[in-house]
């Protein structure tokens, strides 16, 4: 969230606050509203997306944007993933590097992405790459 701009944060509260919500009611109530906001948030900004693109503007700070070529299905489960968890921790790009260096990982190694998603990194010459989410 470190390099969002205001309203991407503000969208973010927001969604952050229905999660609270939708986390704890019955999960047939929950699977219908996430569907709900798979097809009108989800699909909508990612699609907004793809036509903005099409056009060449630039959609790096659009919500959702990530989206524009996923199928549905995968919006759909994205928004229940979303909004289905009762616990939500965002790190930092610093704090997860304390994290590794409190884990003895091999910092140097350690290649942090430039490009969505940035909270993946890779360790430098391994015949693996360690994936880490948010």
């Amino acid at each position: 969230m470190e390099n969002r701009n205001f309203f991407y944060k503000l969208l973010f509260k927001l969604a952050n606050i229905l999660r609270v919500i939708i986390s704890k009611l019955p999960k047939t109530l929950k699977y219908a509203l996430t569907s709900t906001i798979a097809t009108f948030a989800y699909l909508s900004l990612a699609r907004l997306a793809r036509h903005m693109n099409k056009v060449k503007f630039n959609v790096a700070n659009m919500p959702l944007h990530h989206g524009m070529n996923m199928p549905f299905l995968v919006m759909k489960n994205d928004a229940l993933d979303r909004f289905d968890t009762s616990l939500e921790q965002r790190f930092t790009k610093i704090e997860m590097k304390e994290m590794l260096i409190a884990a003895n990982f091999d910092v140097k190694t350690l290649v942090f992405s430039e490009f969505e998603l940035f909270w993946t990194f890779a360790v430098k010459n391994s015949l693996f790459n360690v994936h880490l989410d948010n």
